[in-house]
């Protein structure tokens, strides 16, 4: 299970960096993963102006551990968005 969770994690941040170069596109949002009905996990994202064309993006993934207690792990990268 934790192994997909990274797995979702690191398919949106991919999303997240080609949306860094669109204004349309850099929001903050968030998603939840659902097996069977239930949430598992959660991504929530903020992007922040870095200066120069140049955006950073954070993404903190929230999941619950087997022990019961909730586990967040934080990526994040900056995306030059220079023409």
């Amino acid at each position: 299970a934790r192994r997909s969770r990274s797995t979702y994690a690191a398919r949106r941040l991919e999303r997240l960096r080609l949306a860094a170069c669109i204004s349309a596109q850099r929001t903050s949002g968030s998603e939840s993963l659902v097996r069977g009905g239930a949430p598992v996990g959660t991504n929530a994202w903020t992007f922040a102006d870095m200066g120069g064309n140049t955006y950073r993006v954070r993404l903190v993934t929230t999941s619950a551990t087997i022990q019961g207690r909730t586990r967040s792990d934080t990526m994040e990268t900056a995306v030059s968005c220079q023409p």
